[in-house]
C-alpha cells in the first residue's frame, strides 16, 4: 500500500538521521532498504507542483495551535526538533523536506489555540494585520472560531491560490464545493494537518465484551452497508447489566451498552442538510422532516433505551463516558479518533467503526469532525502568496505520503488500535469526512452545526418547534455572512 511504503520511508529517514549523530558505523543493508523503499514511493507518487521550484529562502511563518492541555490535537507544524516521538519527528521531517524542495524556511510560532484561548489567538492575527507587518503567512485555526477572521476581512481568498490544486487527494473536496461563497474560499483542510483525521468522529467498541454477548461480524456489517441505528439499538440493549445488584445502572460501577458526551456527529452521519447551494451561494435549507425524525430517535435512544447512558447527564464531562469505556464497562463509545490516545491503558481489546448510518437506504457512511479541527487560512498581510500557496500544497502532499501514514501505521496501529481491520475502517472514515457551510462558518452562525448536540441534551424538546422559533434568526445570520463576504474585494 502507498501509505505503508511511505511510512517505512519516513521511518528509515528518521532512523538514519538519528544514527548520524552516533559513532556506530552504518551497515550496507539499511542503506539498500531505504533506497529501494524510496524508489518504490517515488514511482507511485502524485504531485501537482512543478518538479523544481526556488523561492530563494523565503521565510514562511506559521501560527500553530499548541493546545498542550488537549492532547487529542497534536501541533500541526510546530515540531521544532526531533524528540524521539514518532509523530513529532514525522512532522519535523515533513517540514524539512518541504524546505529543501522549495528553498523556503518554515518558521513555526506556537501558541495555545484552544477554544478557551480564542480571543488571544485571534488577536495575534488581528494585531499583525493591523500593524501591516509580515507576522504570519499561514494560520492553523480552531474551526469553531476561526471564521471570524474571514468576515473581518483579515484573510486572502484561497480560491486564487496559484499553486494549490484542490483536485488532489490530500485536500478535502467538500470544504471547497460546499463552503465557498461567491467564488471565495478562505479555509482549507486535509492531509496538511493531522487534526483532519484526529478530529473525525468514530464509534469505538469493546471486542471482548461484544464476543461475550455473542455480537460478531461488526466489520462485515459496515462493509455490507448494514451498520445502522437499528443494529446499534439492538446491541445496546443486550449489553446493559446491573453489576453491583443495587437495582439501578450507575456510571461508575455498572455495565452499559453506549455512552457519549455529545451528539453533533449525527448531523452528517444521518445526512441532515442545513444548507444547500444556489448559484454559488449557500442557502439555509433545513430538512425539518428529517430533523424531527432524527431527534425523536435520539431522544428515545438516550432516554428510553436502558442500555444507553442518558446524554443530559453524561455530557457534564467527556471523562464520564471515556472512563466507562476504558474500564471495560461499555460496549460502544462515540468520540473523535484523536481520543484514542487516552485508551492506551485499556486492558480489553477494542476496535474502531464509523458512526452508523440512519438506515440501509442511506448510500454512504458520512463523517463529521469535531469542531476543534484545524482550518487553514492565509492573512491578508502575507507578502508572498505564491511561496505560501506552494508550501501549503507541498505540506499537504508530503503529509499525505508521510505524516498521515505514520499517524495510521505507526502510532495508531502499534500503540493503540488493536486489530488490522480498524485501519480499514479508518480509511473509510477519512474518505467520508464532509464539510458544509454551517461547519466552516460556525462562529458566524451561532454554532449551528452543533444543533443536534444542543437538542439531544433535552429529552422532550421538539425539532419543528425549535426550528420555527429560530429560523428567522438563523436566516439573518446567513444573510449577514453572505453580504459581508460578498462585499470583500479579496
Amino acid at each position: 500500500m502507498k501509505r505503508i511504503t511511505a511510512a517505512l520511508l519516513l521511518l528509515s529517514l528518521i532512523l538514519s538521521a538519528a544514527s548520524c549523530s552516533q559513532s556506530t558505523p552504518e551497515t550496507t543493508a539499511p542503506e539498500t532498504t531505504a533506497e529501494v523503499t524510496q524508489t518504490e514511493a517515488q514511482e507511485t507518487r502524485e504531485s501537482a507542483l512543478p518538479e523544481k521550484m526556488d523561492f530563494e529562502g523565503t521565510q514562511i511563518t506559521i501560527l500553530c495551535r499548541e493546545d498542550e492541555a488537549n492532547t487529542s490535537y497534536i501541533n500541526e507544524f510546530g515540531a521544532l526538533a526531533e524528540t524521539g516521538d514518532v509523530i513529532n519527528d514525522a512532522i519535523y521531517m515533513r517540514n524539512r523536506l518541504v524546505e529543501e524542495r522549495l528553498n523556503v524556511i518554515i518558521n513555526p510560532f506556537n501558541m495555545d489555540g484552544y477554544y478557551d484561548n480564542r480571543k488571544e489567538f485571534l488577536d495575534k492575527v488581528r494585531n499583525s494585520v493591523s500593524a501591516g507587518d509580515e507576522g504570519y503567512d499561514l494560520v492553523a485555526g480552531y474551526a469553531a472560531y476561526i471564521s471570524t477572521l474571514a468576515t473581518e476581512g483579515m484573510l486572502l481568498n484561497l480560491a486564487d491560490a496559484p499553486y494549490i490544486d484542490y483536485s488532489m487527494p490530500w485536500w478535502n473536496h467538500s470544504i471547497i464545493e460546499e463552503a465557498g461563497i461567491n467564488g471565495k474560499n478562505y479555509f482549507v483542510t486535509g492531509d496538511i494537518g493531522i487534526s483532519y483525521l484526529g478530529s473525525a468522529f468514530v464509534t469505538y467498541y469493546n471486542k471482548m465484551l461484544a464476543e461475550d454477548l455473542g455480537i460478531t461480524g461488526l466489520y462485515d456489517l459496515v462493509r455490507e452497508g448494514k451498520w445502522t441505528k437499528e443494529k446499534v439499538s439492538e446491541y445496546v440493549k443486550m449489553a446493559s447489566y446491573d453489576l453491583n445488584g443495587d437495582g439501578k445502572l450507575d456510571f461508575d460501577s455498572d455495565r452499559w451498552g453506549f455512552a457519549a458526551n455529545q451528539a453533533s456527529e449525527y448531523l452528517s452521519a444521518y445526512d441532515i442538510r442545513l444548507t444547500d447551494y444556489e448559484n454559488g451561494i449557500p442557502v439555509l435549507d433545513i430538512d425539518v422532516e428529517k430533523g424531527v425524525a432524527v431527534l425523536e430517535w435520539l431522544q428515545a435512544f438516550f432516554y428510553e433505551n436502558e442500555g444507553a447512558a442518558p446524554m443530559n447527564t453524561v455530557s457534564a464531562s467527556h471523562t464520564i463516558s471515556l472512563e466507562m469505556f476504558e474500564s471495560g464497562r461499555c460496549l460502544f463509545y462515540n468520540s473523535h479518533l484523536g481520543r484514542m490516545i487516552y485508551l492506551r491503558g485499556m486492558e480489553d481489546d477494542f476496535g474502531v467503526l464509523p458512526i452508523w448510518k440512519w438506515d440501509e437506504n442511506q448510500e454512504n457512511y458520512m463523517t463529521q469532525t469535531h469542531d476543534g479541527i484545524s482550518l487553514f487560512c492565509v492573512p491578508v498581510s502575507c507578502k508572498n502568496f505564491d511561496a505560501v500557496s506552494a508550501a501549503m500544497e507541498a505540506l499537504a502532499e508530503e503529509g499525505s505520503y508521510s505524516v498521515l501514514p505514520t499517524f495510521y501505521d505507526v502510532a495508531l496501529q502499534s500503540k493503540f488500535a488493536r486489530d488490522e481491520e480498524s485501519e480499514e475502517m479508518m480509511d473509510l472514515i477519512k474518505d467520508s469526512i464532509v464539510f458544509r457551510t454551517e461547519m466552516v462558518y460556525s462562529a458566524n452562525l451561532d454554532l449551528l452545526h452543533n444543533l443536534l448536540n444542543v437538542l439531544a441534551k433535552k429529552s422532550t424538546i421538539n425539532f419543528a418547534t425549535y426550528h420555527a422559533k429560530n429560523a428567522d434568526r438563523w436566516q439573518k445570520m446567513m444573510d449577514t455572512l453572505i453580504d459581508t463576504l460578498s462585499a470583500l474585494d479579496h
